[in-house]
């Protein structure tokens, strides 16, 4: 019964034993089991597995929800074959780019930084609410210098009198959280944010303040 193999799951992952990997893989890919229990059987694979091998052996055969969080699992790898499976999932699966491209963003990837730049610069506004794959909290994680390019074209975007953004937890929100993230990243990252926000202060004009951010 599903309660039953619930509390089976969860035993085992308390206690780390271990060797089970395969029936925790099927149990996760099993539709007829509840969705709960199937995510504990991928917490099982995803603590006890590599990122490699529950790309090849779990998540080739995950879809929806279960997916998403079973990718999320890893995202601090940034490992190259997650990101594929990702990609794979999203030209498999229609209407699945912005999900695909906020997993991106959270593993420091330009490509996915990039798509969601040009998606924000058309719309010219938030949605009101926090979505729950949410692009502008995924943009609030960037920490990487790599992506200064990037978090300069977005504080462009807010500078904008065109861009309307929502009142709490915004792009406003985002952008300091992110800039605070790589500046403290080192003295040459620190640096490298303050010439970023000086060069956005002059093209303000002397009349003119950055009072967004």
């Amino acid at each position: 019964e599903n309660d039953e193999m619930w509390w089976h799951i969860r035993y085992c992952i308390d206690h780390e034993i271990r060797g089970l990997e395969e029936l925790m893989v099927n149990v996760a890919k099993n539709g007829q089991w509840k969705a709960w229990v199937r995510q504990a059987a991928a917490e099982y694979a995803c603590r006890f597995m590599d990122v490699g091998t529950v790309c090849i052996e779990l998540l080739s055969g995950l879809h929806g929800k279960l997916f998403y969080w079973t990718a999320e699992q890893f995202i601090d790898t940034r490992d190259k074959r997650l990101k594929d499976q990702l990609r794979n999932y999203a030209r498999y699966y229609t209407g699945q780019e912005m999900q695909q491209d906020v997993c991106l963003v959270k593993m420091q990837d330009k490509d996915g930084v990039r798509r969601i730049c040009g998606y924000l610069e058309r719309l010219k506004r938030m949605s009101r609410t926090v979505e729950p794959m949410d692009p502008i909290l995924a943009i609030g994680e960037i920490e990487s210098a790599e992506l200064l390019e990037e978090l300069g074209r977005l504080t462009d975007l807010l500078m904008r009198d065109d861009f309307r953004d929502r009142k709490w937890n915004g792009l406003q929100a985002a952008l300091v959280s992110a800039l605070a993230r790589v500046a403290s990243a080192g003295e040459k990252e620190y640096e490298q944010v303050m010439e970023l926000m000086t060069v956005r202060a002059k093209r303000c004009g002397p009349g003119k303040r950055m009072e967004k951010l």
